[in-house]
């Protein structure tokens, strides 16, 4: 089982790198939505990351619980990011669907 995480653990480190280098490229901060997936993919590669640096170095390396801290607060931060981005689009899209006659306001 071991061996299945470690391999498992390295497999996931690549596209999760890959997609912050790639999403880096295209103007992300412009939008909640884009803040919200940048800060969680990148919550999520040093999640990863810190799997891989328990692979190498077991569970007992510096900066071990300052980086955990980083990482939740990361995932947190962009999760929120995310959450409140749907409620802003849902809120947009009803106002235009009362705005134009096309649904009626709940009593």
């Amino acid at each position: 089982m071991t061996a299945a995480v470690t391999v498992l653990t390295i497999f996931a480190a690549v596209p999760a790198v890959g997609f912050v280098v790639t999403y880096a490229r295209v103007r992300w901060w412009r939008s909640l939505v884009g803040r919200g997936v940048m800060i969680q993919a990148a919550g999520l590669m040093l999640l990863v990351g810190m799997g891989v640096l328990r692979v190498f170095f077991g569970t007992d390396y510096a900066w071990r619980e300052a980086l955990l801290l980083v990482v939740y607060t990361a995932i947190s931060v962009g999760l929120w990011a995310m959450f409140l981005a749907l409620l802003s689009v849902r809120h947009d899209q009803r106002e235009r669907l009362l705005r134009d006659g096309i649904t009626k306001p709940k009593p």
